[in-house]
């Protein structure tokens, strides 16, 4: 059996001498088994992050049903003293603790995203900005909560909004259903690192530490969107590199519906797959083509048209019933300064009634810093390796977002450094290490830091992004640090690097 197998693969299953060995393995026997021998390879293949997604619901249930009995038993009277001193733990950890009351600690943030999707569930999508549950993103989270919301009717459950509830009975079902989500992203970013070409067992680390990482977001702050929208950029990009255009846009196009900050994979996406067009044009020697932007429109037009189609079909109904609450939410995205951590960036952006603040020119700003790392990644591209490039570039594009957000929360800096994960996991284990301490130490800084302390912006700023950017500093490739430091190559035709390059490569 293993030698017909073997006899099925082919020279055009390899597309890569750095793929490993499995993920050949993987195509031979997805052609050649039972519909049920495909599930079970599958689930095989993917046993890491089935492990850690249960890991996840298991730990994060019971820190939100325990923590609380913990800390009010025997250490009751320490744990008061000390929360009245730092108000601002209490507010991370409990959102109002409860003292002498066996209370669970749930995140705050999912119960109005319960409530908007409620809107959905009574048939009126137009109305879901406005259901006062401060929800400000595409509703494509909102269809994905539709489940629960109807277990929550049907079996009466009680919810944690618009009045804080102790034990609301409704977690049972939403935390562990929200938390499950988070195996979407691990199985995303399994498959990228499978089709990157990553040995077993340090993509067994990275789920391990993926889980870590994105831990915080769905258990504490209760945002499984950002989770979801980063499982769907993930399987986008494995879509394109696998030369699959129209998948990698409707992809892209539902991690856009779920969370908005995915934009900022566009122009790396799009730089990946006009290189990888231009490399294939001057391998046929038909390098005579026309270089201009409506060549490179007329390219990518059939990733951008479906990327922009889904979240318009799901914004049309509320911007048609509700537009100014819709352009509100979804344009302005009102934060609150005094709620959460204001940066420096803080003085340029847009001032808002009760206190508020919207993106303004940091948002605009981190758009424009996409594009330029989109441009960077398309000159690298053509000059070394696509794959880990658009891995790096979508950790630095990424990276923008917090670096000139005005009012910022740790969960901001988790999409940055997932992607930051995987580009460290093709170089190697110890790099994966020096991320996930870097990457951690940023969040962690992040969460007990007080919020609304205007006097400690620079301070708080400064660390945070101070840390992920080593963090992902780590995640650079040795080559790429030789092409941007002059000190390495001069010109970077010259130099120990280009000589090297040229011997290995040949001149481009």
């Amino acid at each position: 059996m293993g030698a017909e197998v073997n006899a099925e693969v082919t020279a055009n299953d390899v597309t890569d001498s750095t793929i490993d060995t499995t993920v050949v393995t993987n195509r031979a026997i997805g052609r050649n088994t039972t519909l049920g021998g495909r599930i079970w390879h599958g689930m095989h293949n993917r046993k890491w992050p089935i492990v850690m997604t249960i890991a996840v619901i298991a730990t994060g249930m019971a820190f939100s049903l325990l923590f609380d009995p913990l800390t009010n038993n025997d250490v009751v009277h320490f744990s008061k003293r000390f929360l009245l001193k730092h108000p601002h733990i209490a507010y991370r950890l409990h959102h109002g603790l409860i003292p002498h009351q066996w209370a669970w600690v749930t995140p705050g943030d999912i119960w109005g995203t319960l409530e908007s999707s409620r809107m959905i569930g009574w048939g009126s999508l137009g109305s879901v900005y406005t259901a006062h549950g401060g929800f400000l993103l595409p509703p494509g989270l909102l269809i994905m909560l539709l489940p629960v919301d109807f277990a929550v009717q049907i079996f009466h459950l009680l919810v944690n909004f618009p009045f804080s509830v102790p034990r609301p009975t409704a977690w049972l079902v939403l935390g562990p259903y929200e938390m499950a989500m988070s195996g979407f992203a691990l199985f995303g970013l399994d498959a990228l690192a499978e089709h990157l070409g990553i040995p077993q067992r340090r993509r067994a680390w990275l789920c391990v530490a993926e889980a870590l990482a994105l831990w915080q977001v769905v258990v504490i702050w209760g945002h499984p969107e950002d989770v979801v929208a980063l499982g769907f950029g993930a399987y986008a990009i494995r879509a394109l590199l696998n030369k699959r255009r129209v998948a990698a846009g409707w992809l892209l196009g539902a991690a856009l519906a779920t969370q908005t900050f995915t934009v900022l994979l566009i122009p790396v996406i799009l730089a990946a797959d006009i290189s990888r067009t231009s490399l294939a044009r001057s391998a046929a020697g038909n390098s005579s083509m026309p270089h201009t932007i409506w060549a490179y429109t007329k390219q990518v037009l059939p990733i951008l048209w479906r990327a922009i189609a889904v979240p318009a079909v799901l914004v049309a109904t509320p911007l048609i019933a509700q537009p100014k609450a819709t352009w509100r939410a979804l344009v302005i995205q009102p934060t609150y300064p005094k709620a959460d951590h204001p940066t420096p960036w803080l003085a340029l952006a847009p001032k808002l009634a009760h206190g508020a603040v919207s993106g303004g020119v940091p948002r605009i700003l981190t758009l424009l810093a996409a594009c330029l790392i989109g441009i960077l990644a398309y000159r690298m591209a053509l000059r070394r390796d696509i794959q880990s490039t658009v891995i790096l570039a979508c950790a630095f594009s990424l990276f923008s977002w917090p670096f000139f957000e005005s009012v910022m929360v740790s969960y901001y800096l988790w999409p940055a450094l997932a992607f930051a994960l995987l580009a460290a996991g093709m170089s190697g284990s110890w790099r994966i290490a020096g991320t996930l301490i870097g990457g951690m130490f940023s969040m962690l800084y992040a969460f007990f830091q007080p919020i609304g302390k205007f006097s400690m912006e620079w301070q708080y700023w400064i660390v945070v992004i101070g840390s992920l950017g080593i963090a992902l500093m780590f995640a650079v490739p040795r080559w790429i640090l030789r092409w941007a430091l002059p000190r390495w190559g001069g010109d970077r035709e010259g130099g120990r690097y280009g000589e090297r390059r040229k011997k290995e490569e040949g001149s481009i």
